[in-house]
């Protein structure tokens, strides 16, 4: 089980977001349960944030920050991931947003599935170029806009599924149209960020432990379905053949993709909630 980090210097990171206020005291619980999420540290951060004139007020934030286990570690790389999962919010958005405004796309049309990020770092030591323990991601708690975290136990009906990749679709294709509209930026500041690579691939036995208990899901959330067990783990054998092959450089499709987007990294927001 993982204990919960000590988050040093957090003011540092969230307060150039906070538009002035800053951070007055903070105290962190686990977002959730041990195992859920195959030892990625995912954290609740409760702040209390001060503004200028002295009032206090309080916000929630997620934060993720690289497992402490040696285990884990090989088995997540945050050497990679935390430097990709940055340049998400802190390269591609922004790229993508742009992007998006020169199109002439107006701002309620644009491609809404990023959370508002609020800061991120590698390490405590000025300048660092490799990731350890104090490396954070910050991003808005979601569940206070009324998002609702999906449960890995229970599938998604078709309504969901069918919006979840129609976001995907989104997210490709502005991948996509800002390497072929914009050549130039995404080559020297999106594609750097985004190499291929085969991930777990450093941990071949919990990697073997994901995929068994993957499939032991399936076959209780189907009712031990043979059908659609035996095609995910055909899914699944094709997708770790897929990333350990090198990269097709003449595809015109190629995009950027998640590469993990299953139901514990997703979240939906009900019309009825918004009443």
């Amino acid at each position: 089980m993982e204990i919960l980090p000590e988050i040093q210097e957090l003011s540092q990171v969230i307060e150039p977001s906070l538009r002035g206020d800053s951070l007055f005291r903070y105290d962190v619980t686990n977002l959730t349960q041990p195992g859920d999420n195959y030892g990625s540290v995912l954290i609740s951060i409760r702040a209390h944030l001060q503004r200028p004139g002295g009032e206090l007020y309080f916000k929630r934030f997620v934060a993720k920050v690289p497992p402490t286990d040696e285990k884990y570690w090989r088995f997540i790389q945050p050497e990679r991931t935390c430097l990709v999962e940055n340049a998400i919010y802190k390269i591609l958005a922004p790229a993508l947003t742009v992007l998006q405004y020169e199109a002439g796309i107006p701002k309620d049309k644009h491609f809404d599935g990023f959370a508002d990020f609020l800061g991120s770092r590698i390490s405590l030591v000025p300048n660092a170029k490799a990731v350890d323990k104090d490396a954070i991601l910050i991003l808005e708690d979601l569940r206070d806009s009324n998002y609702i975290p999906s449960q890995r136990m229970n599938p998604f009906d078709l309504p969901h599924a069918e919006l979840a990749l129609k976001y995907m679709a989104q997210f490709h294709a502005l991948s996509i149209s800002l390497r072929l509209k914009k050549p130039e930026i995404f080559e020297k500041e999106v594609r750097p960020s985004f190499g291929k690579f085969d991930w777990h691939a450093a941990a071949p036995e919990s990697k073997a432990t994901m995929i068994a208990e993957t499939l032991q899901d399936i076959r209780e959330a189907t009712n031990n379905d043979e059908l659609m067990v035996e095609r995910i783990e055909q899914l699944s054998s094709e997708f770790f053949s897929f990333l350990a092959a090198p990269t097709n450089e003449n595809n015109p499709f190629n995009s950027i993709i998640h590469s993990d987007f299953w139901a514990m990294n997703l979240m939906f927001r009900h019309d009825s909630l918004l009443s």
